[in-house]
């Protein structure tokens, strides 16, 4: 019973019906609603007054929603809750305020102040605007999709010195020909395309930096010598470059952004500074020339996809101890065929071997544990672990498993299972000829 009341006041706090009607009550009791996106039925919406936020995307290419009722106690918001609805296009007030999300300007000011307590600049929110100057309040936290789209007479956007502006989102000022200054915190993510078609990027050359951050690589070179005053590499920078075959970076580079190098397919040689402290997630997902990899001392964590699909790469050598490998970080590295992890303890996450059709050796630490289902457990190999390494061989395991995760060898066909079975795990005998069976 105790467990059912704790169910119970959970779905009195979140809303998301099983099926959507064209008009929705939403109920007294229920404080977020989320889960209505692309939802062509709904027609209105009639929010309770006990509703206090609204999820991301929630309503989202709701592309009949033109009624929207009850929504001045929301307090938060996001970007797109009512992208690409009726309600928020035909919506006429000057400033189209949700929770607090500011979601559409339609005003014809020159110079606009962004209200304090606007945490939230919605997607299109000033698309095709006359504005010219936009003053950032404290609050601001996120500049959303598109949010200044061909604002084409923006010139400036100023913030304060306490602005805690952390995203800029993909094409946010894309088209604004005259805007020729922006003043970005080095900790702000500033997607790469956020700037296309503004002075500012055009006038930058070769390398769009903003106060460190390399944002993005706009050359043609093959070999690419990133400048020593980059600190930081931003996400997807140098994404879907195909020229680009070797890359030098600044011996004080601090951090490489999410998918920094991804999907470079030229790309054959890189040498990683020592004072990485992470590999982030996909970083060189799909940089499938790219034949060796040397891991810093100073790395300690290999995000979610770092080498995925890095199909020619045949070395992995680590210079000193990493504290976790996430999941698929490997997957589908079909070249490499040995790989040696040093001996410190190392969470796993889930698939970090998946489809690497050539690997035959693998040597794990003394003490690894499954993280996969965010329950660490010493010993337990991971599910997909090894899924589909056809050519596996032999595994070097110094420590007893005590539990091998779903389809963990699934596709192992080359591999003697019952050699690695007899290093300590202790199995039930169905669970042993589960773990056989899924080898062929």
């Amino acid at each position: 019973m105790k467990k059912d009341r704790k169910v119970e006041k959970f779905e009195h706090m979140v809303y998301k019906p099983d099926a959507v009607k064209k008009h929705l009550m939403v109920p007294q009791g229920i404080r977020v609603v989320f889960g209505f996106a692309d939802s062509e039925q709904l027609k209105s919406v009639c929010f309770s007054d006990t509703v206090l936020k609204i999820e991301k995307g929630c309503f989202k290419g709701c592309k009949n929603l033109s009624v929207v009722m009850n929504y001045d106690g929301i307090r938060w918001a996001a970007c797109d809750v009512f992208a690409s609805t009726k309600w928020l296009q035909n919506n006429k007030e000057e400033y189209v305020i949700v929770g607090d999300a500011l979601l559409r300007y339609n005003g014809d000011k020159k110079d606009v102040y962004i209200p304090e307590g606007i945490r939230y600049i919605g997607d299109n929110a000033f698309s095709y605007t006359n504005i010219e100057n936009i003053y950032l309040s404290d609050s601001v936290y996120e500049i959303g999709y598109r949010a200044f789209y061909e604002c084409k007479l923006l010139r400036n956007v100023y913030r304060s010195k306490n602005s805690i502006l952390h995203f800029v989102r993909n094409q946010a000022f894309y088209g604004c020909e005259y805007l020729k200054e922006v003043d970005f915190l080095s900790e702000t993510i500033v997607e790469y395309d956020s700037l296309d078609g503004t002075r500012f990027s055009n006038d930058a050359g070769t390398f769009l930096v903003i106060d460190g951050v390399l944002i993005r690589y706009q050359g043609k070179e093959k070999i690419v010598v990133v400048p020593d005053h980059v600190k930081k590499i931003g996400r997807k920078a140098f994404w879907y470059n195909k020229e680009m075959t070797e890359v030098v970076l600044p011996v004080a580079l601090e951090s490489i952004g999410e998918y920094a190098f991804s999907d470079c397919e030229m790309l054959e040689r890189v040498s990683l500074p020592e004072g990485l402290g992470m590999i982030e997630e996909g970083v060189f997902y799909g940089c499938s020339h790219l034949e060796s990899i040397e891991i810093p001392a100073s790395v300690r964590i290999i995000g979610p996809h770092a080498f995925e699909h890095c199909g020619w790469l045949n070395r992995v050598f680590f210079h000193g101890p990493v504290s976790m490998i996430n999941k698929q970080s490997f997957c589908g590295c079909k070249s490499l065929k040995k790989i040696e992890f040093p001996d410190s303890p190392i969470v796993f996450g889930k698939g970090v071997f998946h489809g690497c059709t050539g690997l035959e050796y693998v040597t794990l630490p003394e003490v690894f544990l499954d993280g996969g289902d965010g329950r660490l457990g010493v010993g337990h190999l991971p599910d997909m672990f090894f899924l589909g390494c056809e050519s596996l061989l032999d595994i070097n395991i110094e420590v007893d498993l005590s539990q091998i995760g779903y389809l963990a060898f699934s596709g192992c066909k080359s591999l003697n299972l019952y050699k690695v079975l007899k290093k300590g795990i202790d199995l039930s005998y169905s669970e042993k000829s589960r773990l056989i069976d899924e080898c062929f």
